[in-house]
């Protein structure tokens, strides 16, 4: 089971690097909402793009410390998520960085991990 967590885990991370780094200029998604609640529609993408993460990292891995792992797990995310939206004006002239889609990634992998915390194990 463990090994199809991996596989799933590093194919989450291929489509998260494909979808924050690729070139969609041009491309009309024929979004009608700007925003849901108050908050731009695209910010809620970022966030339910980064969402998965703090599970599927922390169910692939070995988990000998669940303290130790979540920190990892929390830690790695954030990183992620800041090299990804910092590169995306680096690796394409498309994109550029947007300091409020960064924050939305990290929120979902704040959320993601507290959820986590919720679910311990006893």
């Amino acid at each position: 089971m463990r090994i199809f967590l991996q596989l799933l885990f590093w194919l989450y991370i291929a489509a998260l690097l494909f979808l924050s780094l690729a070139s969609f200029a041009g491309i009309d998604l024929r979004i009608e909402r700007e925003d849901i609640f108050g908050i731009p529609i695209d910010k809620c993408i970022h966030f339910l793009m980064f969402l998965p993460y703090p599970f599927l990292a922390y169910f692939s891995s070995k988990r000998k410390n669940y303290w130790r792992t979540l920190f990892y797990v929390g830690m790695t995310g954030i990183t992620l998520a800041f090299l990804l939206e910092v590169s995306q004006g680096v690796f394409n002239t498309d994109r550029v960085m947007d300091i409020w889609d960064m924050v939305a990634n990290i929120i979902a992998i704040l959320i993601g991990t507290a959820f986590l915390l919720l679910f311990k194990r006893k």
